[in-house]
């Protein structure tokens, strides 16, 4: 079994390097998360190979660490400007222009990874997710599947509302102005500067990513506090964008193909994350970090703001609207089948 999976990655690679120059279409792809971050990086690596492995003479595919070519926060808009074919964005890294990109990435208290692949594959999301991606000049799908993120990582304790004010919080997405509702000073900065603003004292706590992201980052070694549940992001969606104009030029197969390797690598990237995840906290357990559970004040109080900042959003952008009225009643609908399986 391990010489076989060997030969299978080594064949991957091979097509990967060979194929490239000899394939009709051949793309430069920029990501908004490093490849090396254990959870996610990997389904973007996986997302390439698979790509590449099945595309032959049709398509070939390279990705770029953040800033390579395009910054972290820049993926978007060099797609949609045409400055490279496609990107691995992160939508709510581009939620100051598009709104409805923060939910396309995870809401508060709102679906988790299996509810959000039935949301985009069977209740509505996989058309509403395009029709908002063909309004700012690109083709766009989901291409990767995360778990929960950690709640944060903070310096010193936190149990009730009045210990978040005032403050210095990195965040990003609709939990930053839940965090700011609750009087936190909020800064949205990429993964590569979030550890040294953390260092400087920058920041007095940070919110990231998955724990398995958060220790490679190397938060466990500055904060003592590390809190669950991660509310704010219970699921963790990356999507590729394709400028339209390439994606419109594209053949049937060259577009199936690209689609093909998405799917496979969204709904394959959720167990192999959700593994890395326990080895992730016991590592920072061993460093001496705290665990701990959310106070049930905290968290209505999260929930409470979570809700306000949602109905304003959906009160000011109609594709905001339209896509979480879909998520809330799609998660509806699911809660239906809590006497099938057990649940409440």
């Amino acid at each position: 079994m391990k010489i076989a999976t060997v030969t299978l990655s080594t064949l991957a690679a091979c097509v990967a390097f060979t194929g490239f120059a000899q394939a009709t279409e051949r793309w430069r792809v920029p990501l908004a998360i490093s490849s090396n971050l254990p959870g996610v990086g990997s389904g973007y690596i996986d997302w390439a190979e698979t790509l590449n492995a099945i595309g032959g003479d049709h398509i070939q595919v390279r990705i770029y660490d953040p800033g390579e070519i395009v910054p972290a926060f820049g993926v978007f808009d060099a797609v949609r400007d045409n400055r490279v074919p496609a990107g691995l964005a992160v939508m709510n890294y581009s939620a100051g222009t598009i709104p409805a990109g923060n939910l396309l990435t995870g809401v508060p208290f709102g679906l988790g990874p299996s509810e959000y692949a039935g949301w985009y594959y069977t209740g509505g999301g996989k058309e509403l997710t395009q029709d908002l991606f063909n309004k700012h000049g690109v083709h766009g799908m989901l291409c990767l599947m995360t778990g929960p993120e950690t709640g944060g990582w903070f310096r010193n304790e936190v149990s009730v509302p009045d210990d978040i004010r005032g403050l210095k919080f990195r965040t990003a997405g609709p939990g930053a102005k839940v965090y700011e509702k609750l009087g936190a000073s909020v800064t949205a900065l990429s993964y590569g500067e979030t550890f040294s603003a953390l260092e400087r004292g920058l920041m007095d706590a940070v919110e990231a990513s998955i724990p398995s992201v958060d220790i490679a980052l190397g938060l466990h070694k500055v904060t003592k506090h590390a809190y669950f549940p991660g509310w704010q992001q219970p699921v963790g969606a990356g999507h590729l964008v394709v400028n339209l104009g390439v994606w419109n030029g594209l053949t049937d197969i060259q577009k199936a193909l690209v689609e093909a390797a998405c799917d496979a690598a969204a709904i394959k990237n959720i167990p192999i994350s959700d593994a890395v995840q326990a080895a992730a906290i016991h590592t920072a357990v061993e460093a001496g970090v705290q665990v701990h559970h959310f106070s049930e004040e905290l968290l209505v109080a999260f929930e409470a703001a979570s809700n306000e900042v949602l109905a304003e959003e959906a009160a000011a952008d109609a594709d905001f609207k339209a896509i979480y009225e879909s998520m809330e009643a799609y998660k509806a609908h699911m809660s239906e089948l809590g006497p099938l399986t057990g649940g409440n």
